[in-house]
């Protein structure tokens, strides 16, 4: 049922499911799920918690596509609060994993990119001021 929420891309009524198929089923599936869909509502701390159960589920030298999707979730929240140097953190650890290696890669040049233009930005803005 879950799926089918998903699936519809209706992430708030998949929620629930998601919680409850989490709490029964404790091999991380319905956890990366949930991660990915509080990413999707940007509701960061909540995508942070459910990746972190995940990877405790998993461990984290555990070399499986939900370990690897986990620290990718991890980086973009990190991202999308501005915090670029956990982000780049955590797409490094990310590029551990062939599964998402390419991906961790591109991330972290982008990170370092936006880092440095928000840099410039806030450089002009002083001098602006």
């Amino acid at each position: 049922m879950a799926l089918t929420f998903i699936v519809a891309k209706d992430d708030e009524k998949a929620i629930p499911i998601l919680i409850k198929a989490a709490d029964i089923n404790d091999s991380g599936i319905f956890d990366v799920q949930l991660a990915q869909t509080y990413l999707n509502l940007e509701r960061w701390q909540l995508a942070i918690t459910a990746a972190d159960k995940t990877l405790f589920r998993q461990g984290e030298q555990n070399d499986n596509s939900q370990t690897a999707t986990m620290f990718l979730v991890k980086g973009m929240v990190s991202f999308n609060l501005k915090k670029y140097e956990s982000a780049k953190l955590v797409f490094t650890q990310a590029q551990k994993y062939s599964q998402v290696k390419k991906t961790a890669q591109q991330r972290f040049l982008y990170v370092e990119r936006e880092r440095g233009q928000a840099a410039r930005l806030a450089m002009r803005s002083k001098i602006n001021s």
